[in-house]
C-alpha cells in the first residue's frame, strides 16, 4: 500500500476484513451484494488499483489520486470498450450467501465491467488472474467469476461461449445469483423480543412489537408491526413490508435454514432472542428478559403526537377542482391540501396533470401509451370526522364515543383484547347506516359527477389517503400499506335513477370499509407505539376515488436510483396478472431488474435491463415471458425520469435528490398506468 498526497493506493489486499472495509453500497433489487469495490488496471504499467470508498468514479481516482495526465473523454476512450485499451475499469462484488448449485460450495466473488462495456476473453483472462494476485486473502486458483452486467454483456458471452469456457473462466449470470442466494437481508438491523414461530399453513397469532417472528411459510401481507421478521420464503424487496422494515432499521431477511436449524429454532420459541442483520447474514440468539426490556425502552419513541389534518374542507372535488388547490403559489404542495385529502390523492391529481399536459406522449413508433388515472375525485377527511361523530352502532353509541371508550379502556393495551375489540369495532362501522346528510352529499358530490364522467362505468376504486398520517412532515415514518383500499361494484338500474341507487350503495359501502381500516390492527400498532393522539381530531382518512382496473396483464413497483455515475436508472419489481407486488400472495415472487442508460462513448441512449431475478408465477402469454415487455419497462423509464423533477419541485428538494416510486399497472387495453407516486423510503 502506497501513500500519495490524494490518500492511499491500494494494490493487494490480504485479508477478508481489509476487502469488507472498502466496500460501497451498489446498485440492486433483491439485496444480494449490497456492497461493491472499484478496481481499475492500467495494463500499460501492469499495475492493479482498488479504489478507496472516498472515489466515486474511476477517472476521479486517476486523476486525483493516480495524478493521471488524461482528461476525461480521452480516459473513456482508453478504458471502456476497445479490447487493446489501456485500462480496465470493474468492480468486485461478493455474493457470500449465494451456493453453487453443482458443487454445494458457498460463497462467491464476481468481477464486472461496466454495463455496455464490451470485451473479449483476453480481457476477461486478464481480469480474473491480475485480481487474483491483488485478493491475496483468495486461495491459490480461487474461482473469480465474471458477471455480466446486463444484455448487452450477455449476447457477447454467447458468442464467445466456446472460448470463455477453453480458457477455463467461470460466468454468473445475475439470474444464476439470484437463484442461488440462501439468504436475502430486506432490512439490517438489531432486535430482541419474544420469538413466535408460525408454521407454514397455521393462523397466525395475534402480535405485538415485543415479539420477534419466525414464518415458516408465507408472510401474510398485513402483518403488523414486530420487532423483527424472518422467514423461510424469498420476499418482495419493494413491498409495504419492505419499506416498513428498511425505514425503521428493523430486522427482516429470508434464510434458507438448514433442518438442524429449523431445530434449533423451535427450541427457543416463547423465548426471548436477539436478532441481529447485516448483509452478509443474520444470527438469532437466545436472550434476556432485560435485554428486551432495554431495547424497547431504548427504541419506543418518547412524547406525544398530535395531527392536524385540515377538517375545515368539507367538499369532495373532482380533478379540476383540485388542481386549482394542491399546488401552492410558490410551486410547491399545499399544505392545507395535503391536510385536507392526503398525499396520495394530491399525488394523482399531478400524476393527472401530467398526463393531461401531454408529458407522457408517446416518444417512439410502438411504444406503449403511457397514461395515469382519469377524472379523480378527492373525498375530504372531514366526512371521516362527520361519520365517526353522527353515525350509530347497533345499540345506538356515536362511533368517536365508542372508538373513545375502547382507546381509554385499561384493557386497550393488551394486544389480544385490543384486536378482538378492533375487529368489532371495524365490523359496526362497515354495516352501519351512512347519516342522510353524509349520503346526500355522496349523491351529489361522487356518484353523480363519477356517473357523469363514466356513464358506462360499474366499478370504481376508493383508496386510503390518510392526511397527516402518510405525510406527517417527520412525526411518523412512512405508513405505505397500513391502511385499506376497495373496489365499489354495482348492477346497472332499468333507469339513471336506479344505477345512481345502485353505485350510491356500493360506493357508500366501500367508503365505510375504507374508513374503517383506519382501526385495523396494523395501522393501530403502529399509531400507539409512535403515541399519536386517536381522537378523530387528530387520525382521520380522505378518500381517493378512480376508476377500476380489472384484468390487468402485470402490475410492479418501480423507483429511481440514486444516480449512478450520472447516469439515469431505475429498478422494479414487476409481477404478472394481479397479485399485487406491494401486498404478494402465496408466496409469489416478482420479476425484479434495473434499467438505465449506461452509454459511455457514443452518445447515443441506450437503456439496458437487466434481470436479477425472475417471476416464479407463470404468464398466460408466450408473447409475454416477462411479467412486463421490454417497450414496457422503457415507456416507464422514460415516464419515471420526467415526472421525477416535477415531484422533487414540489418537495422542494433538488432531482438528484429525490428518489420517487410509483405503483405501475399494465392494463388490460395494454396502456401503462401510473397509479401512484410517493417518495422513495430507505
Amino acid at each position: 500500500m502506497l501513500t500519495t498526497d490524494s490518500g492511499e493506493i491500494i494494490q493487494r489486499i490480504d485479508t477478508r476484513a481489509e476487502f469488507d472495509a472498502l466496500f460501497q453500497t451498489g446498485a440492486t433489487v433483491t439485496a444480494g451484494a449490497l456492497t461493491e469495490l472499484k478496481f481499475l488496471i492500467d495494463r500499460t504499467e501492469k499495475q492493479l488499483y482498488f479504489l478507496p470508498p472516498e472515489f466515486a468514479f474511476h477517472f476521479d481516482f486517476y486523476q486525483r489520486a493516480l495524478n493521471g495526465p488524461l482528461d476525461n473523454a480521452e480516459f473513456n476512450q482508453r478504458a471502456y470498450n476497445r479490447p487493446d485499451r489501456d485500462f480496465i475499469p470493474g468492480t468486485v462484488t461478493s455474493y457470500d450467501s449465494f451456493v453453487d448449485p453443482a458443487t454445494g460450495k458457498r460463497g462467491q466473488i464476481c468481477f464486472s465491467y461496466w454495463p455496455t462495456d464490451k470485451f473479449d476473453v483476453t480481457l476477461l483472462s486478464q481480469t480474473r488472474d491480475i485480481l487474483r494476485g491483488g485478493l491475496a486473502f483468495l486461495p491459490p486458483g480461487s474461482d473469480l467469476a465474471f458477471r455480466p452486467g446486463g444484455p448487452i454483456q450477455q449476447r457477447i458471452v454467447n458468442e464467445l461461449r466456446a472460448q470463455i469456457v477453453a480458457a477455463g473462466l467461470t460466468v454468473r449470470t445475475n439470474l444464476e445469483i439470484s437463484r442461488g442466494l440462501g439468504y436475502i437481508a430486506l432490512s439490517v438491523g438489531t432486535a430482541v423480543g419474544k420469538l413466535v414461530i408460525v408454521e407454514p399453513g397455521a393462523a397466525v397469532p395475534v402480535l405485538s412489537r415485543t415479539e420477534a417472528v419466525a414464518f415458516l411459510g408465507d408472510v401474510p401481507a398485513d402483518a403488523p408491526p414486530v420487532a423483527a421478521i424472518f422467514t423461510t420464503t424469498v420476499q418482495t424487496y419493494n413491498s409495504h413490508l419492505g419499506i416498513k422494515y428498511r425505514q425503521d432499521d428493523t430486522p427482516y431477511f429470508y434464510k434458507s435454514f438448514t433442518a438442524a436449524e429449523l431445530d434449533s429454532l423451535r427450541g427457543l420459541a416463547g423465548k426471548f432472542v436477539s436478532v441481529v442483520t447485516d448483509v452478509k447474514d443474520a444470527s438469532v440468539v437466545e436472550a434476556t428478559s432485560e435485554q428486551a426490556k432495554e431495547y424497547i425502552d431504548r427504541v419506543k419513541p418518547k412524547g406525544r403526537v398530535r395531527l392536524s389534518p385540515n377538517l375545515g374542507e368539507n367538499s369532495a372535488r373532482g380533478y379540476a377542482d383540485l388542481a386549482e388547490r394542491v399546488v401552492g403559489p410558490e410551486g410547491g404542495w399545499e399544505a392545507a391540501a395535503l391536510a385536507a385529502y392526503g398525499r396520495k390523492t394530491c399525488g394523482v391529481v399531478e400524476l393527472s396533470r401530467l398526463h393531461l399536459a401531454g408529458t407522457f406522449a408517446l416518444t417512439e413508433p410502438g411504444a406503449p401509451q403511457v397514461i395515469a388515472p382519469a377524472e379523480t375525485i378527492g373525498i375530504p377527511a372531514n366526512w371521516y370526522v362527520r361519520f365517526m361523530r353522527k353515525a350509530v352502532d347497533g345499540k345506538g353509541r356515536k362511533f368517536a364515543d365508542r372508538a373513545h371508550d375502547m382507546i381509554g379502556d385499561s384493557r386497550f393495551n393488551d394486544p389480544v383484547w385490543r384486536t378482538r375489540a378492533l375487529a368489532k369495532l371495524r365490523k359496526a362501522m362497515v354495516e352501519a347506516e351512512l347519516p342522510k346528510s353524509l349520503r346526500k352529499n355522496l349523491l351529489e358530490q361522487v356518484v353523480r359527477p363519477y356517473l357523469d364522467l363514466h356513464p358506462y362505468a360499474r366499478s370504481a376504486r376508493l383508496r386510503s389517503s390518510s392526511p397527516v398520517v402518510e405525510d406527517s412532515g417527520g412525526a411518523l415514518p412512512n405508513m405505505a400499506g397500513a391502511f385499506d383500499s376497495d373496489t365499489a361494484r354495482w348492477k346497472p338500474g332499468t333507469k339513471a335513477d336506479k344505477t345512481a341507487e345502485n353505485c350510491l350503495s356500493a360506493i357508500a359501502a366501500s367508503l365505510q370499509y375504507v374508513w374503517a381500516s383506519v382501526w385495523n390492527d396494523r395501522a393501530l400498532a403502529e399509531l400507539t407505539w409512535h403515541n399519536v393522539d386517536l381522537d378523530v381530531g387528530s387520525v382521520t382518512m380522505a378518500v381517493l376515488v378512480t376508476p377500476n382496473e380489472d384484468n390487468e396483464l402485470a402490475n410492479g413497483v418501480v423507483r429511481v436510483n440514486r444516480d449512478l455515475a450520472g447516469f439515469f436508472s431505475i429498478t422494479g419489481e414487476t409481477q404478472f396478472g394481479e397479485n399485487l407486488v406491494t401486498n404478494p400472495e402465496a408466496g409469489a415472487t416478482p420479476d425484479t431488474w434495473i434499467d438505465g442508460n449506461y452509454d459511455v462513448l457514443d452518445g447515443v441512449e441506450r437503456q439496458d435491463i437487466s434481470y436479477e431475478r425472475e417471476s416464479n408465477l407463470h404468464p398466460g402469454d408466450p408473447k409475454r415471458p416477462h411479467a412486463f415487455t421490454d417497450n414496457e419497462i422503457r415507456a416507464v423509464y422514460e415516464a419515471m425520469r420526467k415526472l421525477r423533477p416535477h415531484f422533487a419541485e414540489l418537495d422542494g428538494r433538488a432531482p438528484e435528490d429525490y428518489l420517487d416510486e410509483c405503483e405501475v399497472k399494465i392494463t388490460s387495453a395494454g396502456r401503462v398506468l401510473i397509479k401512484q407516486e410517493r417518495c422513495w423510503v430507505d
